[in-house]
């Protein structure tokens, strides 16, 4: 398997530490760039990314600016937010692979909220899909009753007092979890308190790229994630990309032959190949076909 460690641009200059994955096999003119989960580092991608390239894609993975190597403390611009992760380094990504693969049309593979990253990029017209696995709006009323005092707990007070006082925010989600940068945890706890999410109204014009993503997606939802991602949640998000095409996938963990999945077992080695060759066939299929799709 040949990789390559590379330094990316955002569009505002930030670098990031990124990961090209070159194609074995039969090489197909397709990119994959997969977008973390929050605090996520891209070396949680890693088993996925082979498996991919082993299929014949291209594959990027990168760590948004304040995460794993993209930590810069020499940068001089504003500290990170995560508003910065769609609309700088989501987007700076996009651009790069442009540059160095133009003939080849490009993909997203996004993790939770790095779905809804994609509606802040104004370039995001340049991916042909976008393939969203457990992405949901993080509004707490979206998710069940019983889980509502725990969220208000967290996006009113646990969020601002430790990003204010401890400069961060711990995360313990897996083994490649980081602490998020103070501005961050506040951008991301502003955004589980207002109905619209990412396309907060506080910030009418980022609802824009939203709005004018007119590719295909397809979000996996999977129904041992309640905790993190139910189903309302996830419908939710698929709302707001209104002009794409959008299918929603509701899955058991049994579906895919295994016992569980929940928020972050998509990813793991031990899924099962199947799983993972039906996203290359959707992911194939997309860049070819020209069928409307639609929500459940």
């Amino acid at each position: 398997m040949l990789k390559r460690q590379l330094t990316i641009p955002a569009l505002d200059g930030h670098l990031l530490a990124a990961t090209l994955f070159l194609p074995t096999g039969k090489e197909r003119k397709v990119v994959v760039q997969i977008n973390s989960a929050i605090g996520i580092r891209r070396k949680f991608y890693e088993c996925y990314a082979r498996f991919l390239a082993s299929c014949g894609f291209y594959v990027v993975t990168y760590d948004y600016r304040g995460i794993g190597d993209s930590t810069d403390a020499g940068w001089e611009g504003a500290a990170p937010c995560m508003q910065d992760w769609g609309e700088q380094d989501l987007a700076g990504v996009i651009e790069w692979i442009n540059s160095q693969y133009p003939r080849h049309r490009l993909v997203c593979v996004s993790h939770s909220s790095g779905g809804a990253l994609l509606g802040l990029a104004h370039n995001n017209w340049r991916v042909w899909a976008q393939l969203a696995i457990a992405s949901h709006s993080g509004y707490w009323r979206h998710f069940r009753l019983r889980d509502w005092p725990r969220l208000l707990l967290r996006w009113y007070i646990q969020i601002p007092v430790f990003a204010r006082l401890m400069g961060r925010y711990p995360r313990y989600q897996t083994d490649y979890s980081e602490d998020l940068p103070p501005r961050v945890a506040l951008n991301w706890a502003r955004w589980c308190r207002s109905p619209t999410f990412a396309s907060d109204d506080s910030d009418p014009s980022g609802r824009n790229y939203f709005r004018s993503y007119r590719g295909r997606m397809r979000f996996y939802a999977f129904e041992d994630d309640a905790y993190y991602a139910p189903i309302e949640a996830v419908r939710a998000l698929a709302t707001d990309f209104e002009n794409a095409d959008v299918q929603i996938m509701r899955i058991a963990p049994e579906h895919l032959g295994v016992s569980q999945l929940g928020h972050f077992g998509f990813f793991s080695p031990d899924m099962t190949q199947q799983a993972w060759q039906a996203t290359v066939d959707w992911l194939l299929a997309t860049v070819h076909a020209n069928v409307r799709q639609s929500i459940d």
